[in-house]
């Protein structure tokens, strides 16, 4: 009986591990893409402005880098948590010029989230990508010219970005929590399925408790 508890935990610090390793990886696939903004900045073919392909070749380096080497010291629990925060840094500063067009993409990092299969983990990473994507957004309208807020504020057309991002995000949000919700439907069906058949208890008292569930 307490074997099983065991065996779950290693499994899910396997995915934790594997999922890290993934997320990793494809974050330092994304330095090319800084590099390759950087090239076209300079250039002249986006029209970033200086203060901004620095700020890019900076921070997007440091972010889409760092998972991959911290990976090889920091512990999996940290590491998954540094890269809600690297990921979500990475998206914002793509968001925060106005050439480039960052909506969906926001809700990347809650998505992957729900590799981990954890309520806790998604609420989280929708937490740490909402602060970002607000920041992103403010620094987005900020740099916006004046002739395109037309009869609105600034803070004005700020809040309505960002009153537009925050519904997408409790939709979101809400539809991925329910959707890790229901692994824990088949975690308990597979630790009910092993203690009954592995141990080989009665089949009927695994119908019976399938048909509670369903």
């Amino acid at each position: 009986m307490d074997k099983y508890p065991k065996r779950v935990s290693k499994i899910f610090e396997r995915n934790i591990r594997q999922i890290n390793r993934i997320v990793a990886n494809i974050m330092a696939i994304c330095s090319v893409v800084i590099l390759l903004m950087t090239f076209l900045s300079v250039t002249g073919f986006f029209e970033f402005g200086t203060s901004y392909t620095y700020f890019v070749i900076i921070v997007g380096l440091l972010v889409s880098l760092s998972p991959k080497i911290l990976s090889r010291f920091l512990s999996d629990n940290i590491m998954k948590y540094y890269m809600f925060i690297s990921a979500s840094v990475f998206i914002g500063v793509m968001g925060a010029n106005g050439h480039i067009g960052i909506y969906i993409t926001y809700a990347l990092v809650p998505i992957v989230s729900c590799l981990y299969f954890k309520e806790s983990i998604v609420l989280s990473a929708s937490a740490i990508s909402y602060m970002v994507m607000l920041v992103s957004v403010y620094v987005k309208v900020a740099g916006l010219p004046e002739v395109l807020y037309g009869v609105y504020t600034r803070n004005h057309l700020f809040l309505s970005y960002a009153a537009g991002f925050t519904f997408e995000y409790i939709v979101v949000t809400s539809m991925l929590y329910c959707l890790v919700k229901r692994t824990d439907i088949y975690s308990e069906w597979i630790q009910y399925s092993y203690d009954h058949i592995v141990i080989r208890e009665s089949a009927p008292d695994l119908f019976k408790y399938l048909c509670k569930l369903y």
